[in-house]
């Protein structure tokens, strides 16, 4: 188990966390016990070095600018992300930092996805901007678009600027729940009904853009983004948005 440096912040369920540093050796995963992948990060390593020297909400960032080239598998077995996903058992809390490269708010990018955007078991989280209302989406899938189940944060709720903002989205299959905050803002919950979810995803997990074609990509920088099987608490969030510095990720 990684101790975080200042605050204490509960790492209780954080399965990965990408620091998306220029220095390799610290853009993989945590290696605790329940890390995906193995125990060794082999799982963890980006699949290719595309880290760049974009300054980043935290030293530094990875920069996505609508190249295919530059999105990234995880790596691990496609059945590591499972606990995001199965519509029986499945929980997860994501926290992410992006800083769109330009304020042309882009329809449909993914942000992360390893369901091939609704042809197969999975999940996919991006942006949307339908009548001019920015907003960004949670998907889960059943393979070849069977009863996929989509969900949106709030009109508006994702500014179309350059600013960095943190996306907050969750699931919890047993309360059949939802949640979104955008920039600490208010947690909105949509109920989810879809079932029958389970078993290996498309990918095992794959940022920046969707797979394969048609492939969508982002146009952003990202930074320090968390997965846990646990629903963060309110406070958890606020700290993660108000201090992230000193909020025990920047180990």
């Amino acid at each position: 188990m990684v101790s975080p440096a200042g605050s204490g912040f509960d790492l209780t369920g954080l399965k990965a966390y990408y620091k998306f540093d220029n220095n390799p050796a610290t853009a993989n995963l945590i290696n605790q016990a329940a890390a995906i992948g193995s125990s060794d990060s082999n799982g963890a390593d980006l699949s290719n070095s595309n880290v760049t020297s974009a300054t980043g909400l935290i030293d530094y960032g990875y920069d996505y600018d609508l190249v295919d080239g530059q999105s990234a598998d995880t790596g691990g077995a496609s059945t590591d992300w499972e606990f995001m996903y199965n519509t029986t058992s499945g929980v997860f809390s994501f926290v992410g930092w992006l800083k769109p490269n330009t304020t042309s708010f882009t329809n449909n990018r993914a942000i992360w996805d390893n369901a091939s955007q609704g042809n197969a078991n999975g999940c996919g989280l991006g942006t949307y901007n339908a009548t001019s209302k920015p907003k960004v989406y949670f998907y889960l899938s059943k393979p070849l678009n069977a009863d996929d189940e989509w969900f949106y944060s709030p009109d508006s709720s994702y500014p179309n600027t350059t600013d960095w903002r943190m996306v907050y989205v969750s699931f919890d299959a047993s309360a059949q729940e939802v949640k979104f905050s955008i920039n600490n803002g208010a947690v909105t919950t949509t109920t989810s009904t879809i079932t029958g979810i389970s078993g290996a995803s498309y990918d095992p997990m794959h940022f920046g853009s969707s797979r394969p074609a048609p492939i969508y990509e982002i146009d952003s920088i990202c930074d320090e983004w968390s997965f846990w099987n646990r629903i963060l608490t309110s406070d958890e969030i606020t700290t993660l948005y108000g201090d992230p510095a000193g909020s025990g990720f920047a180990l």
